[in-house]
């Protein structure tokens, strides 16, 4: 669970956050995927 940050930053940092958020979940996914393919 994230805290939410809604309406107390612009929209511009909203999306930056929300892509930031997306992309360490895709790490972090990759991560999983090549820890168990060891």
């Amino acid at each position: 669970a994230r805290p939410r940050t809604d309406g107390s930053v612009p929209n511009g940092e909203a999306c930056k956050t929300k892509r930031t958020s997306a992309s360490i979940d895709d790490v972090i996914k990759s991560l999983v995927e090549w820890l168990c393919a060891q």
